[in-house]
């Protein structure tokens, strides 16, 4: 049985056939291992199609458009940001030809049957190609480039990771300020450099959560990489967001207040036009 998913959602594949009528003699190893299929496939689509259905409960408004919470098993994105921040991005990818959109971070593929280019550093899979957004060369210019909830790594996880490796703390956060605002350049390297590959209309739409990287944070507040920044907040347990106002996040933690996952409770989609509209 098929249940037909909206256009580009990973669609329910036909049930195997309970192909043991072909083996009148079958151990009971054999049996286990076609019954136990059985039930993982069920338990499965069962999942789909709950993450299908509830996604059509509620919804949020965002810069004067309303979208639905998306839900989905991979990820936990009931509980995490990737409600919020998947809908926006999607929403904007189909407004262009997959040859004209370039997304930094391997993130949509997950959810969508995707035909753009893809670029991240560590994630291996078909249609990506694995390099530093900082070091990325083409010769192509896109019309659209996204990313969601990937450039506030640029550089930064490799610091973090090296100042966790320290044997002084005290020497370490006197040092965190310093640092912090040295991380700032690769940032900005990155997104110069995305900003070099557009086409001469073209945009940039990335989401960032925030509170997660100091330097980025700063970045934003300073207004001056991109031509337009809005913001969304966590009101609630239940993950719920409302769109906010720059005052309302600015003392917002990247941290368990709202969520059991430990992750943002604002977000940031940040957005540059070669041609503001």
């Amino acid at each position: 049985m098929l249940l037909i998913l909206p256009d580009g959602m990973v669609r329910l594949k036909r049930p195997p056939l309970i192909y043991l009528l072909n083996f009148p003699e079958v151990s009971r190893t054999r049996l286990r291992r076609v019954l136990n299929f059985q039930i993982q496939w069920a338990i499965r689509e069962v999942r789909r199609t709950f993450f299908y259905m509830i996604s059509k409960l509620g919804g949020f408004t965002f810069n004067n458009r309303t979208y639905r919470y998306f839900y989905h098993s991979y990820g936990w994105t009931w509980a995490t940001e990737r409600a919020v921040e998947v809908p926006i991005i999607w929403g904007e990818v189909e407004k262009h030809e997959a040859e004209r959109i370039l997304e930094v971070g391997n993130v949509l593929s997950h959810y969508y049957r995707v035909h753009h280019d893809i670029v991240d550093k560590y994630e291996k899979a078909p249609g990506v190609t694995n390099v530093d957004i900082l070091n990325f060369e083409t010769s192509k210019d896109y019309d659209l480039i996204v990313s969601i909830s990937t450039i506030e790594h640029v550089a930064y996880d490799e610091a973090e990771f090296e100042k966790s490796s320290g044997d002084d703390g005290a020497t370490l956060k006197a040092q965190e300020s310093k640092e912090s605002k040295s991380l700032e350049e690769p940032v900005s390297i990155a997104i110069e450099n995305l900003k070099s590959h557009l086409s001469q209309a073209g945009e940039i739409v990335i989401t960032v959560p925030v509170g997660y990287n100091p330097a980025l944070d700063r970045l934003l507040n300073e207004k001056k990489i991109f031509t337009d920044i809005r913001y969304l907040k966590r009101i609630s347990k239940n993950n719920i967001w409302r769109e906010a106002c720059e005052t309302e996040i600015q003392n917002v933690r990247h941290d368990w207040e709202y969520n059991q996952f430990g992750r943002a409770n604002a977000l940031a989609v940040c957005v540059f036009q070669r041609v503001p509209r």
